[in-house]
């Protein structure tokens, strides 16, 4: 008797393994359409605080221009009305003027300048009479003979020894009138001015004379004035008299007489 054994047969295990398949595959899909869900739901809530916020934004810069025109509204009604203004009119050309050559001029306000040497510190720096002092430079530039003159006459005097120094006075008022004649007959600030000036120079030497001044119209007088010709009164003045200390005279004034 043959020993054969007879094995039974197992049931197969293949439907309960495609039935769990399917389980996991149901379960993973609806894992997925809950994502999917979730996912639309945060969309949905940031779009809505996104909106919410530019709302809020809006309404606020509502406000600040509101306030703004409010503001400029009332500045407008305080401030006071435009005054109209006209543009201005075009300046009218002017043509240019001709060139003209000036003879030099010298700085009357400039100490230590060339006006000091030719003048003396005194004249040059008064200011009072500085367009007369640069007048006479002028003719000086230009050549003018009288004003070439006096001005000679005021730097002898001022390098002249003190015996010398009463004498030239006369000299001075000599070339004083030959370069401004017409000043005999009024005032004349710079002629007073050279007076004083060459008086404190001799008073500083210890010269104590004094000067005269002659008008026209004055009457002759042989003591004091000096003339080619005879008359009764002055027409012309050439210069000024010189006195002594005590009154006397020491140089007579030139003059003409009629």
């Amino acid at each position: 008797m043959s020993d054969h054994v007879v094995q039974k047969e197992e049931p197969s295990q293949s439907p309960a393994i495609e039935m769990s398949l399917n389980e996991v595959v149901d379960a993973v899909r609806r894992i997925e359409e809950r994502t999917a869900e979730e996912l639309r739901a945060v969309k949905d809530a940031i779009a809505s605080l996104l909106e919410q916020s530019a709302g809020s934004a809006a309404d606020d810069d509502s406000s600040t221009r509101s306030a703004a025109n409010v503001a400029a509204e009332e500045a407008a009604e305080s401030a006071p009305p435009a005054v109209e203004t006209q543009p201005p009119e075009p300046a009218p050309a002017v043509a240019p003027a001709p060139r003209q050559v000036a003879p030099q001029q010298v700085t009357m306000a400039t100490p230590g300048g060339i006006a000091n040497s030719l003048l003396g510190v005194e004249l040059a720096e008064d200011y009072n009479v500085a367009a007369d002092s640069q007048a006479l430079l002028n003719g000086v530039w230009s050549g003018e003979p009288a004003a070439i003159g006096l001005v000679g006459q005021l730097l002898v005097f001022r390098s002249a020894t003190i015996e010398r120094m009463a004498q030239l006075l006369k000299d001075i008022g000599e070339a004083y009138y030959r370069w401004r004649p017409e000043s005999a007959g009024r005032p004349d600030a710079f002629r007073d001015a050279v007076v004083a000036s060459v008086l404190r120079q001799c008073d500083s030497h210890g010269v104590n004379n004094r000067i005269e001044m002659v008008q026209p119209g004055d009457r002759f007088d042989s003591a004091r004035h000096h003339a080619k010709q005879r008359g009764m009164e002055v027409i012309d003045v050439f210069g000024w008299v010189v006195l002594r200390e005590n009154g006397k005279v020491y140089t007579k004034a030139s003059v003409s007489v009629r």
